[in-house]
């Protein structure tokens, strides 16, 4: 359930997208990847982090990704967060990224080495 009340049903399969690479450099995380609902074909509204079942922020800002062809050039994400909001100290931390396109939302695909 969204902050404004509005329900998100989570769904395998029913948003795609990929987290392309999680970096920690010194004590934050930046997280770069895209999510598109494909059959709907539309761009991802937002990502939303969740850490140990406890929701950490959400983004909405598209990041340009060509490479996606035309329907889904707005489907990139780019953030960066405190290592801090995401561990609370805990370094095996399960953090999860969610792909949301209108009512639906998926988890993303991870890299390998993924560290969460």
């Amino acid at each position: 359930v969204s902050s404004t009340g509005r329900r998100i049903r989570v769904r395998e399969g029913a948003v795609s997208g990929h987290v392309d690479w999680a970096e920690i450099e010194s004590d934050r995380v930046t997280f770069v990847g895209w999510a598109a609902d494909y059959v709907r074909k539309r761009p991802r509204e937002r990502v939303a982090v969740f850490s140990d079942g406890r929701f950490v922020a959400s983004f909405s800002a598209p990041v340009p990704r060509p490479d996606l062809g035309p329907e889904y050039v707005d489907a990139g994400y780019s953030f960066v967060l405190p290592l801090s909001v995401l561990t609370r100290g805990n370094p095996d931390s399960d953090v999860r990224v969610f792909g949301i396109a209108g009512d639906r939302a998926s988890e993303l695909d991870y890299p390998a080495g993924y560290r969460w």
